[in-house]
């Protein structure tokens, strides 16, 4: 590529932010609560804890991989409870 191409390509770039996809959301997602810093404090622990059961170094991606666990586990129980109610 020559240097007038890219001259040219660089002239045309658009740095303004573009209209991104809305995403639909369940109703649950929109009336969600966020986390409070007891929770979050405490899903950091249990990722400790759990890295360190499976005598992992307590990397980022261990700790974050661990994190995604808990929080799945928890999903899970809360559907299975929720199911058992109806």
């Amino acid at each position: 590529m020559e240097e007038s191409t890219l001259t040219t390509a660089f002239v045309r770039l658009q740095l303004s932010p573009q209209q991104q996809q809305r995403v639909p959301r369940s109703a649950a997602t929109r009336s969600g609560v966020m986390p409070s810093w007891g929770q979050l404090k405490a899903l950091a622990e249990g990722a400790h804890s759990l890295v360190a059961a499976a005598h992992l170094p307590p990397s980022a991606p261990n700790l974050f991989v661990a994190m995604l666990s808990l929080l799945a586990a928890e999903s899970s129980s809360d559907n299975s409870a929720t199911r058992s109610q109806h």
